[in-house]
């Protein structure tokens, strides 16, 4: 198994280039993939880097994360938890056999509340991303494809198919072909 953390230049033409590649036979312990990449950065992003006799400034715009990826590295509750939204505070309540986060103004999470835990039911463990003098909040973004894609649209489906109240109705076989795409 492969765990590999890529990186990109924002100078032009420049092209992805892996900072990191782990390779392990098991899902391996955050700290062990984090802990030469955060040490590398840190240096980086205090003294920059040189190349031609050129000093460039390092600094992190974004990291580029599935859900599940982004809470493993951040150490917080998988997608699909109580208390897992990265963006604000809102907690999760279970209907229906399903989570649901209907809570629309609850506080934004900020990185001083990040790292000292205030929300203790969002956090798993401490990551080491916390050493980095970057936001946590802002430098990870929502990822498409775990929150609507596979969510929303497995749901939208599950609905046509099965609820009788749907107007509009697709056969089990269709259904199951998009199943397997989604």
């Amino acid at each position: 198994m492969f765990w590999v953390i890529f990186g990109k230049s924002n100078l032009s033409n420049s092209d992805i280039f892996p900072i990191c590649i782990y390779v392990s036979r098991r899902k391996p312990r955050c700290h062990d993939i984090l802990k030469p990449f955060v040490d590398e950065l840190t240096n980086l992003l205090s003294g920059g880097i040189e190349f031609n006799n050129y000093l460039y400034a390092v600094s992190v715009k974004s990291f580029c994360c599935d859900s599940p990826a982004a809470s493993y590295v951040k150490c917080t509750k998988q997608p699909g938890g109580y208390n897992c939204c990265p963006k604000c505070t809102c907690r999760g309540v279970y209907i229906d056999g399903r989570m649901t986060y209907a809570e629309t103004d609850a506080p934004n999470r900020n990185m001083e509340a990040f790292i000292q835990q205030e929300d203790s039911d969002h956090h798993v463990g401490i990551s080491l991303l916390c050493n980095l003098n970057i936001s946590l909040i802002s430098v990870f973004h929502i990822d498409p494809m775990h929150c609507v894609y596979e969510g929303v649209m497995k749901r939208i489906l599950y609905f046509l198919v099965n609820e009788k109240k749907s107007k509009v109705h697709i056969n089990q076989l269709v259904f199951h072909e998009l199943d397997q795409i989604v």
